[in-house]
């Protein structure tokens, strides 16, 4: 007896001393690689502040907009682009609310579409109107940075529909369906927000938007710093290759707290039928876009919550375009995200722009195609 618990402790010596030393080596790649994203968010936020300031005004309705007609360098810690918002507050060229003869399509999104990290010329809007539809058809950028769902039907009701499009494309960044549409505030502003009522309607809260922008409290910038650690983090990551098990267990929180009601979807839900309707009754044709995450590539599958809403989507028969799979075959031959960072590369929005047109030539879109 003895014998064998003499056994024991020393096999469990000879493990420990296996193992406590690739424990520590993880330890202290983690503390290494937190301290170092930390200098880079500190870094970023200096840049972020001017950005802002040069570039976004307040706004009573949608909490922020475009500046119109400024112009200037964007400039973050790894990159540089040159940004130039138009008279009516577009980061596009001058387009007239009246129209010509050519086709026209409006691109609701966030910063994704507004062309965070790259110049005009490289967001998927542009590339989809000048190398695919060869300047026959229209593509506006109509993306604002940090909007969600709600601040993006606003702007079309206040706005967007001014142009008269023949199609309203929704772009959605899927972090903002569940997380942004809830709050009356982001990224430490003030926003407005949607509620539904007891009797089942929706009511718009928090306008006029408080002027005063808010400072970003902790509880923001240790979210901020989480999201970018998960994405980015090199050990996580290569803990992740070798445990397949994270990824689905990943998914199945997500699962879990949608479930749950932890994540409820019916308020995102009822923002995408209100902006169908409201581009339904102007004539235009309604399609999403689903933006691929930097997160469900690594992981090799979208999450629960994408998979839900494009469910939805194909329930309530709008069109949804869906590049995932083209994102993940890309992603082994050429990086599609800027260094560091969540956004498109350049790369990323050739790639989505050539998703999309795809998409519109199999399904003949446009009823009268010029390209």
């Amino acid at each position: 007896m003895a014998k064998d618990m003499k056994g024991r402790s020393k096999k469990s010596g000879i493990v420990l001393k296996i193992f406590l030393p690739i424990i520590a080596i993880f330890v202290t790649l983690m503390a290494i690689e937190i301290c170092a994203q930390l200098i880079n968010l500190a870094r970023g936020s200096k840049f972020r502040k001017e950005n802002i300031s040069k570039f976004y005004e307040y706004d009573p309705l949608l909490g922020w907009k475009n500046k119109p007609g400024v112009a200037g360098k964007f400039a973050m810690p790894d990159f540089v682009s040159e940004v130039k918002i138009n008279s009516k507050g577009l980061r596009d060229r001058e387009y007239p609310y009246e129209r010509n003869n050519k086709p026209r399509i409006a691109v609701l999104g966030d910063s994704f579409t507004w062309g965070y990290g790259v110049n005009e010329p490289d967001t998927f809007c542009k590339v989809l109107e000048h190398e695919y539809f060869h300047d026959n058809v229209e593509v506006l950028i109509a993306g604002i940075p940090g909007y969600g769902t709600d601040q993006q039907l606003l702007f079309y009701e206040k706005e967007i529909h001014k142009y008269k499009p023949d199609i309203v494309i929704l772009a959605i960044d899927t972090s903002k369906i569940y997380d942004v549409n809830y709050r009356s505030e982001a990224y430490g502003y003030p926003k407005p927000r949607f509620i539904i009522t007891k009797d089942g309607l929706l009511e718009l809260t928090n306008v006029p938007v408080p002027r005063k922008f808010e400072n970003r409290g902790a509880d923001i910038l240790l979210k901020e710093y989480l999201n970018y650690y998960l994405t980015y983090s090199e050990v996580l990551r290569f803990l992740k290759d070798r445990l397949s098990s994270i990824s689905y267990l990943t998914n199945s929180f997500i699962k879990y707290k949608v479930r749950s009601g932890k994540i409820d979807l019916n308020l995102t839900k009822r923002l995408i039928m209100r902006l169908k309707r409201d581009v339904e009754a102007d004539g235009a044709k309604f399609i999403i876009v689903m933006i691929p995450s930097l997160g469900d590539l690594n992981r090799g599958e979208s999450n629960f919550l994408f998979q839900e809403m494009f469910a939805f989507f194909r329930e309530q028969k709008i069109i949804s375009i869906l590049p995932f799979d083209n994102f993940l075959k890309a992603a082994k031959n050429q990086n599609r995200y800027i260094k560091g960072d969540i956004h498109f590369n350049e790369h990323g929005h050739h790639l989505m722009a050539s998703s999309i047109y795809q998409y519109f030539k199999a399904n003949n879109l446009l009823s009268q195609p010029s390209y």
